[in-house]
């Protein structure tokens, strides 16, 4: 997305909220990558906007937003629609969806599948519910309302069993990424976020001072990787910055999860 259109994106989703739904809404918060100002400056495969609406919020008013929301999404040309079995894998795991609209107790006390929108039994679990909480407590902007994330209780430190779901579901991706892509190639994007949350996986275990995914990769760069590893994460720079888009990243994913969860065993 280009940093004209995300600011006209946020600034259409801030209005709407700030003068018709300023009574129903608690909090906008704007997370991941796009919080940096680096960011804004190029490519980003999704804008991450949480809706916090008060418990009280009728699911009428609740639903409209989400409505109104995808409408302005459709105007811009910033939606990240599919068909068939890719559409139902979005909808599983709440990636490429630009805003997720859940209530005020559900986020306070960290219900990841109300929060994200998720199947709830798949990300019970695989989803590497703590790694995403600790991503978005480092990575955050409110864009409207209350810092909701300063009332939250502390978040556990990372254990063995989060680093066991991050591998599995990542890798789980990045393996049906790559047997979907020999029909459509659109399923290249499910390798690219594989790869992506495997390195904040990474960045988290080792409780790394970076946002971007280019900080994070400048660090992992300094490690001594293997010559596949790096040839890999280039081919993912490239199609994440829309300069190339080949088949072949598919099956770095396949590769490189492993290796980077296993320097993350490395290191614990």
């Amino acid at each position: 997305m280009k940093r004209d259109l995300l600011h006209t994106y946020l600034e259409k989703i801030q209005s709407l909220i700030s003068e018709k739904y300023k009574d129903s809404v608690v909090s906008l918060i704007l997370f991941g990558s796009l919080t940096s100002n680096k960011s804004m400056k190029s490519f980003s495969t999704d804008v991450d906007l949480i809706i916090v609406v008060k418990d009280l919020c009728s699911k009428t008013i609740k639903n409209e937003i989400i409505r109104k929301i995808r409408a302005i999404e459709k105007q811009l040309l910033v939606s990240y629609g599919a068909d068939g079995l890719i559409s139902g894998i979005q909808r599983a795991t709440g990636m490429f969806t630009n805003q997720f609209v859940c209530y005020y107790s559900d986020f306070l006390y960290r219900r990841f599948h109300r929060v994200f929108c998720v199947n709830r039994f798949i990300s019970s679990i695989l989803a590497p519910q703590n790694s995403v909480w600790f991503s978005l407590k480092n990575n955050y902007q409110i864009l409207f309302g209350e810092d909701l994330i300063k009332q939250w209780i502390s978040i556990p430190n990372l254990t063995q069993y989060d680093y066991s779901r991050s591998l599995f579901m990542n890798w789980f991706l990045s393996i049906g990424a790559a047997i979907l892509c020999i029909f459509d190639s659109n399923a290249l994007k499910f390798s690219m976020e594989a790869i992506k949350w495997s390195l904040f996986t990474w960045r988290n275990f080792l409780n790394l001072k970076t946002n971007t995914i280019e900080e994070i990769m400048k660090n992992y760069f300094s490690e001594n990787i293997f010559s596949i590893e790096l040839n890999g994460l280039k081919e993912f720079l490239l199609y994440r910055s829309k300069k190339r888009k080949r088949r072949s990243l598919a099956i770095y994913g396949v590769i490189l999860i492993p290796f980077i969860h296993l320097r993350i065993h490395k290191f614990r």
